[in-house]
């Protein structure tokens, strides 16, 4: 909240804000307190989260997307077929080429 807001309040307003904010400020140290009990107890008890029945964050990898289409002038120059068309082959399908002729 800019410093020019604060100063059109009331004392009432005001008060009213602090009150709000304190109480705010209180329940998220709750918050983080009773997290780290449960945190400490479970290292104490060593028990994970897979113990409980939640779910811990799994990384998720994707298989690479096969390349569908090569320009046979430079091997380096691939497309899969998906997202914007590479210049060398919007270039090469605009003097008249097929896609066809490019495909894998």
């Amino acid at each position: 909240m800019a410093k020019r807001e604060l100063s059109k309040m009331t004392s009432a307003e005001l008060e009213k804000l602090i009150a709000s904010a304190q109480a705010e400020l209180d329940s998220r140290k709750a918050k983080d307190g009773s997290v780290a009990e449960v945190i400490k107890l479970m290292d104490k008890l060593g028990i994970t989260v897979d113990d409980i029945g939640g779910k811990a964050a799994k990384a998720t990898t994707r298989k690479p997307v096969e390349v569908k289409y090569r320009d046979p002038q430079n091997v380096a120059n691939t497309w899969t077929g998906r997202g914007k068309r590479p210049k060398w082959l919007a270039d090469a399908l605009n003097a008249g080429k097929k896609i066809e002729s490019f495909a894998i």
